[in-house]
């Protein structure tokens, strides 16, 4: 559910992984090529995707009327832990983080 955000548009495997690559190696880089929010260039499509996901499913669960707390934890799931330690769901978000990185 935390990846529904990516259904907004196709992605294959391989473009999943070279957007991995590209974020852990380049950042600056995939910094750049992430900046739009509507993939019209297929190569710039998986780094948009890997980094607007998160808002754009929280935006989806919104709209289904999903719960405030699935909403932040989706929105969030990406993001550096440490920076929420002082939100209530934050062990939520921890957790969240260990099941997504555990495949």
């Amino acid at each position: 559910l935390h990846d529904v955000g990516k259904a907004r548009y196709r992605i294959y495997i391989w473009q999943k992984t070279i957007a991995v690559l590209v974020k852990h190696f380049l950042p600056t880089l995939y910094g750049r090529w992430n900046e739009d929010v509507a993939p019209h260039q297929w190569w710039r499509r998986p780094f948009i995707i890997k980094e607007h996901h998160p808002r754009w499913g929280a935006e989806m669960l919104a709209q289904k009327g999903a719960s405030a707390r699935t909403i932040w934890l989706v929105e969030h799931h990406q993001d550096n832990a440490d920076n929420w330690k002082q939100h209530p769901d934050y062990h939520l978000l921890i957790r969240l983080q260990k099941a997504d990185s555990a495949h």
